[in-house]
């Protein structure tokens, strides 16, 4: 839940600003996630949410991979299932905590998935949007991000 500068209010805040932005950025075509084959799922322990990255299938432009949020915890197949707060994603897609430190730390649990090479993947992934996900966060949730982090 919302505590300072990173979180959430609640579900409908995170589905707002997590989705909206996912949504926007899932049609970037030099995407690490693109093609890759991975499913990433992140289990929002605060929220009862689960946040699923999606690349198992090939690309299909404009859709470079799949976004879902849903209510519980639903897993695809072959996923490495990240475990963590709200507030401890928000912070990792702002580049306040990198996502190998959540790991080492305890703050991100991985229960299930090839740690170490999805770990590499998902820090490549995330370091390349942090600029559009602060964008968007100072924007309120409003403005067009772009992976270099100007408007569109």
């Amino acid at each position: 839940m919302k505590d300072g500068p990173y979180g959430f209010r609640d579900a409908g805040e995170f589905r707002t600003v997590v989705g909206g932005f996912f949504e926007r950025v899932r049609t970037d075509p030099d995407s690490v996630l693109a093609g890759s084959g991975l499913v990433l799922v992140f289990r929002i322990s605060d929220l009862g949410l689960t946040l699923t990255l999606d690349a198992s299938r090939s690309p299909n432009p404009p859709e470079m991979f799949d976004v879902r949020i849903e209510d519980g915890t639903p897993v695809a197949l072959g996923a490495c299932v990240y475990e963590l707060t709200s507030e401890t994603l928000d912070r990792v897609c702002q580049g306040a905590l990198p996502i190998i430190v959540a790991v080492v730390t305890g703050q991100v649990r991985i229960r299930a998935g090839n740690h170490f090479a999805v770990v590499r993947v998902t820090d490549r992934a995330i370091r390349r949007i942090i600029p559009a996900y602060r964008q968007w966060r100072r924007a309120g949730n409003s403005a067009g991000p772009s992976l270099r982090g100007d408007s569109n």
